[in-house]
């Protein structure tokens, strides 16, 4: 395939995945943002259409609260004086006030006056709930005793939901006893409906549970519903549905407010989408043309092959790989020299890091160690103090006074008194030295504590500062197995090598690492003494999803280790008779092995079972 061929081929494959991986970006975060801004702005009208239903409320409840808290009012309750009826409760009153009814009760619940009309046709109007000669004592308008008292918001009447307002009639200054109830109410008509979304710019329904007016597919929106604020539905692609319940007087949430919202963000973002999509493709077309018009004449030649895989292994340090150009001998020759230049100065520069890691290692070593003698000294110090307060102790002399206190009882009471005066005094010294020795301790803790840290800080530090490098691990695993070999000829020794090849970790490492292993293995099967010695090592690739990786498992039918000893194994310190499980080695392998992104984990039935030794070990870290 020809330059030109390749070019293009690969520009082709970038504008494809740039396209995919648009689509995807607009079909995970521009589209969903838009909807998100467009449910949201259908929540605000739901919740404009509800301020304007509360705000009705709110009116008509403080119009309520004029004609309730009024002395004409209050005598009228009382006389039932035809004036009052003459002057105020006129059909004009019901219109200006845009109400449908007005009931005035007495305290016994019998209607004084009450009336209502329809504001459309100007008719009477019937509505059951509201009977004309007295409510029942459970009526949800009445009980109030209270001057502050009152009841306002939505009741679902026969003639439909309204809003209604009930108030204690009490005089115009707020004063009692009340004589009774004025309700006022307005019935929320298809007419006011239409007004009311009309005001706040919202296409908008009213259903009353049970009553029939909502389709079949909505008769479970009640029950999902139950418990929830607001309930956001698709209606089709141009429509989004939203409901949400309104709770009446008694506080059952049997009047739902469904609300219809064209999808107008949504509509402009797809068409955004189409035209940034068609804009980027168009400006791919004409950057590829012309990039490939550029690069009509073939410039890439084996020497600039060779030149820019020089210049990427500059930028990338990498120092391992082996360049393999084709073209005349001339540049082959080139190549040829140019690896085993490469390859002296990876091995120049491996010397040297590890020179300047222990180099560097030592000169920290000696500081801590310094900072160590520091913080021993006034240890050191206190044990002098303590030993010379502790010898001076009068213990001696306080055995005797007891002794004489006890065995003597003839002693005279001015003898007695004397004794145990000095041993309370005695005592006294006692606890004196007693919290000298707690605050020298209490010191010498802390001194303590601090030594530790500068010990595990040459712990740690001897972890860092691992060359990574490329090597051949099949060489590694033959190396280790001759060390064995030579070292325990008289054991068993058998090998399952897969050939794995090229890794990237520490070379050095791991080869202590393995040469730990299989010594302890040997030492294990020695110490046992129990027939033919049989030690196996294992190298197998494992393959996965996320990373490929080595296992490396060393297997011996020694002495094994016991069941309390393996949650121990690899902790710092950790040590027992038993030289299988010498501690430091092998918390020393673990913390390495970790470092390096692998593992290290043990097995073993328990004593005199044998034991095995899994290192697992990435590829290539992720470091």
């Amino acid at each position: 395939m020809t330059i030109r061929k390749e070019i293009t081929c690969m520009m082709l494959a970038i504008l494809a995945l740039y396209a995919v991986l648009n689509y995807f970006v607009m079909g995970i975060v521009i589209d969903p943002a838009f909807q998100k801004l467009e449910r949201q702005e259908a929540l605000k009208d739901m919740e404009r259409f509800i301020g304007a239903m509360e705000s009705e409320i709110h009116h008509l409840d403080i119009l309520n609260h004029d004609w309730a808290a009024w002395d004409d009012t209050y005598e009228f309750i009382r006389d039932r004086n035809h004036d009052y009826v003459k002057s105020n409760l006129v059909e004009e009153t019901f219109f200006d006030n845009k109400v449908n009814l007005v009931f005035l009760l007495d305290s016994q619940g019998r209607v004084v006056w009450g009336k209502a009309y329809d504001l459309e046709t100007g008719l009477p109007l019937e509505i059951k709930e509201f009977p004309a000669d007295i409510f029942p004592d459970h009526h949800p308008l009445l009980g109030l005793k209270e001057t502050g008292g009152y009841h306002a918001g939505v009741y679902i009447s026969s003639a439909g939901p309204m809003f209604v307002s009930a108030r204690p009639i009490i005089t115009s200054k707020l004063e009692g006893p009340v004589r009774g109830t004025i309700i006022m109410g307005k019935v929320i008509s298809a007419g006011y409906l239409e007004s009311l979304a009309r005001r706040t710019q919202t296409n908008v329904q009213l259903w009353v549970e049970g009553d029939g007016q909502y389709s079949s597919g909505d008769l479970n929106l009640f029950d999902k519903l139950n418990g929830s604020r607001v309930l956001v539905a698709d209606g089709g692609e141009d429509t989004l549905n939203i409901y949400s319940l309104f709770a009446d007087l008694t506080g059952e949430q049997n009047l739902m407010i469904f609300l219809s919202s064209a999808r107008h963000i949504s509509t402009v973002g797809k068409k955004t989408g189409l035209f940034v999509n068609l804009s980027i493709l168009a400006v791919g077309v004409l950057v590829m043309a012309f990039f490939l018009l550029f690069l009509g004449i073939r410039i890439v030649t084996p020497l600039r092959k060779l030149s820019g895989v020089i210049v990427d292994l500059g930028k990338n340090d990498e120092l391992y790989s082996e360049i393999n150009v084709g073209g005349c001998d001339e540049i082959l020759t080139l190549g040829r020299e140019f690896n085993d230049m490469v390859s002296k100065l990876n091995l120049a520069r491996y010397r040297m890091i590890n020179q300047s890691y222990f180099s560097g290692m030592a000169d920290v070593t000696s500081d801590l160690i310094h900072n160590i003698r520091n913080t021993l000294t006034p240890i050191v110090t206190d044990v002098v103090l303590l030993r010379e307060k502790c010898s001076c102790l009068p213990l001696e002399s306080m055995r005797k006074s007891i002794e004489e206190l006890i065995s003597d009882r003839s002693l005279d009471s001015a003898r007695r008194e004397k004794l145990a005066e000095f041993l309370v005094q005695a005592l006294g010294h006692i606890e004196k030295i007693r919290d000298d020795v707690d605050l020298r301790l209490d010191k010498m803790e802390k001194d303590s504590d601090i030594t530790r840290k500068f010990l595990e800080g040459i712990e740690d530090f001897s972890r860092q500062g691992f060359y990574i490098e490329k090597f051949n691990l099949d060489e590694v695993t033959r190396d280790v197995s001759d060390f064995f070999r030579n070292k325990f000829p008289e054991i068993n020794f058998t090998t399952s090598l897969e050939n794995v090849g090229v890794i990237k970790s520490h070379k050095s490492a791991l080869i202590q690492i393995l040469v730990n292993l299989l010594q302890n293995a040997g030492e294990a099967v020695r110490d046992a003494s129990s027939g033919q010695g049989k030690v196996e090592f294992f190298c197998k690739r494992l393959t996965s999803d996320e990373r490929d990786s080595v296992l490396l498992s060393v297997k011996d039918n020694g002495r094994g280790i016991a069941a309390e000893n393996m949650d121990h194994l690899f902790e710092r310190g950790f040590s027992t008779k038993n030289k299988k499980v010498s501690g430091i080695g092998l918390h020393w392998c673990a913390n390495t092995i970790k470092s390096l992104g692998g593992s290290l984990s043990a097995e073993s039935d328990g004593v005199g079972c044998g034991a095995s030794f899994h290192v697992r070990i990435p590829l290539e870290p992720e470091f």
